[in-house]
């Protein structure tokens, strides 16, 4: 599903309700991407979705879900040390910050 090394997988809390969870893999390739497994009681291959790609321009260092919103809000972390939060439901970026540039820059 990645093109080069994935660098980091990190899952987000177990959804008891829907019996779920959505899991994040980030790789040198530059990409983000968030699965969602379904019917945990019965894992299997077939119960995982891709739900949603984002692109960074360098590779990814480190990827963790909110805490304080967890399985919808994705922080993320590249080379060059700029981090994102990305909306997962929105399936957009809400936020850059990029260190050494006196603050958040919006793009």
């Amino acid at each position: 599903l990645h093109n080069s090394l994935i660098s980091v997988i990190r899952f987000a809390k177990f959804n008891e309700k829907n019996d779920s969870v959505k899991y994040a893999t980030g790789s040198y390739d530059r990409f983000i991407k968030v699965f969602k497994v379904k019917n945990i009681s019965n894992f299997g291959r077939k119960n995982i979705s891709h739900l949603i790609s984002f692109k960074h321009k360098f590779r990814i260092m480190d990827i963790d879900w909110d805490p304080f919103d967890d399985d919808r809000l994705l922080n993320t972390c590249q080379k060059h040390a700029t981090v994102q939060v990305w909306s997962v439901s929105g399936k957009s970026k809400k936020k850059s910050v990029e260190s050494g540039e006196g603050g958040e820059k919006k793009s």
